[in-house]
């Protein structure tokens, strides 16, 4: 069995949290990648947990608070994704256990997600931990 770590990401795991978001689909310049670890981590009340196996991060959970008037707050997954090497080792369930964790100790009533059409092995994830999904369409605009 290997040492799993899961820990508050750092600066200094930018270039890992980087490739695992390009495994994604999501391109973004690793310079970035270390401003908005660093920004977000400084800035916020987001919580960014990374799985840490020997040093080399092979998975991570970013999530925001979501806070409405007509509901209690909750958190916002806004990036989840282990390495596909690293996959079926419990490393997700490791993760999302943290962040629920987490989200108690800072009075959070629930968490929320969306996920891509397309990612059916997530849904079957996220199904088998409690979470249940809705219809909706996402709109974007960029500015």
């Amino acid at each position: 069995m290997m040492d799993v770590l899961i820990r508050r990401a750092t600066t200094g795991d930018y270039k890992f949290i980087s490739a695992l978001s390009l495994a994604l689909g999501y391109e973004f310049p690793e310079d970035r990648v270390k401003e908005r670890i660093r920004d977000i981590s400084e800035r916020t009340a987001d919580i960014i947990l990374v799985a840490d196996v020997g040093g080399e991060v092979v998975g991570y959970i970013h999530a925001s608070p979501y806070e409405l008037m007509f509901s209690e707050p909750v958190i916002n997954i806004a990036g989840f994704v282990v390495d596909q090497n690293h996959r079926g080792r419990g490393i997700g369930r490791r993760l999302m256990t943290e962040l629920e964790r987490t989200a108690r100790e800072h009075n959070f009533t629930g968490i929320r997600l969306t996920s891509a059409m397309h990612r059916a092995g997530a849904h079957r994830f996220y199904e088998a931990h409690g979470f249940y999904g809705k219809d909706v369409k996402l709109y974007e605009k960029v500015l």
